[in-house]
């Protein structure tokens, strides 16, 4: 199938929304709103020096109709260019193509449709962006790599997971970890948990970052990105919890809704209180909201670190499958991305 690539601009971003919201697995990560705020916030460092990223979303067209999406981030590196999709620097866990309609497609059409628009955006960042290095990381239910696969790409599958809401919300329950069922009902007793707000990203924030410093890991977003997420969102699509015990904060969530699924994003670290689980409360009280409102799946992002899969898993989850697509068109970056890390121990951007 032959597709057409068009970069659009602020003046087609209705349009984008649209295609977005009829498109099969899109993501909140996918919509014009967050593209333009984490254009504001992402940069790579290389070579010492903070590379701000540029925004290039994609439509492809057969013919005259649009028939699929790819947000694209570029920084430019001279004489190098690195492409991230999600973009650096934003804890965005994936992002990639998306198509329109893709699910009610016969699967000769689906193929079709995928190889030939992943034919054109490869003509299009190799002959306009001139890559030197691509990432991405596909929407969960997207296995199917063989199209990038097919391009030269080096594929590692990946997985997230998911709790099924479409059933009774006592079955959800009955499904949980004897374990973790105890925990809940003895943190039902002492922890109270309430909707926040804005005023309640900022001590999320700091919990988040104090544990990273206790695991010595850099933060790897501001606390400035996630108050503009929170301004172009709504409270149906950010939805932020709060734990406290006797009055005082003790953890906090931030998840996302869009489409029919809710997924727990950001928050939950561990507390100092010792026989309470305000984190497992947390997540219980967001399945019931997520229940409430129709939400056909409630998503527990990443199952792929293992130290943390133990915790996520207590929740009988389903394992959802997608992919991390990387590719070296100027082989030369690679080596030297090879050689900086053994010389230094870090990565030549990060």
């Amino acid at each position: 199938m032959e597709i057409d690539i068009k970069v659009v601009g602020d003046e087609d971003s209705e349009l984008w929304n649209k295609l977005i919201a009829s498109a099969s697995h899109s993501t909140i990560f996918h919509t014009w709103e967050w593209l333009k705020v984490m254009e504001k916030h992402t940069w790579v460092k290389f070579m010492g020096k903070k590379i701000e990223g540029k925004l290039y979303p994609l439509i492809g067209f057969h013919g005259n109709e649009p028939v699929a999406l790819f947000p694209i981030f570029a920084y430019y590196c001279s004489p190098f260019t690195i492409l991230c999709s999600p973009p650096a620097h934003t804890d965005i866990p994936y992002m990639g193509p998306i198509f329109i309609n893709f699910e009610q497609l016969r699967q000769n059409k689906r193929e079709s449709l995928y190889t030939g628009f992943q034919e054109s955006v490869e003509v299009f960042i190799n002959t306009k962006l001139r890559a030197s290095y691509i990432s991405v990381l596909s929407v969960p239910h997207m296995v199917d790599a063989r199209p990038f696969k097919w391009a030269g790409y080096q594929v590692e599958p990946l997985y997230t997971y998911q709790v099924d809401l479409k059933v009774e919300r006592e079955k959800i329950w009955e499904g949980f970890d004897r374990g973790l069922k105890a925990n809940l009902k003895k943190a039902l007793k002492h922890i109270s948990v309430v909707e926040g707000g804005l005023q309640d990203i900022k001590p999320i924030y700091t919990s988040l970052v104090e544990r990273y410093r206790q695991q010595k890991i850099t933060p790897r977003i501001s606390l400035d990105f996630l108050l503009d997420l929170y301004n172009v969102s709504t409270p149906e699509t950010m939805k932020i919890l709060v734990a406290e015990h006797q009055g005082r904060y003790i953890g906090g969530l931030i998840a996302l809704a869009y489409g029919d699924t809710t997924s727990a994003w950001i928050g939950t670290t561990k507390t100092q209180l010792r026989g309470l689980y305000p984190n497992e409360l947390l997540h219980w009280k967001m399945i019931e909201w997520a229940c409430e409102q129709g939400y056909k799946s409630y998503e527990i992002i990443w199952a792929n670190t293992q130290r943390l899969c133990r915790f996520k898993s207590k929740f009988n989850p389903s394992l959802v499958g997608y992919f991390h697509a990387t590719k070296y068109p100027n082989p030369l970056f690679g080596v030297l991305m090879e050689l900086y890390a053994k010389l230094s121990g870090f990565k030549i951007f990060s």
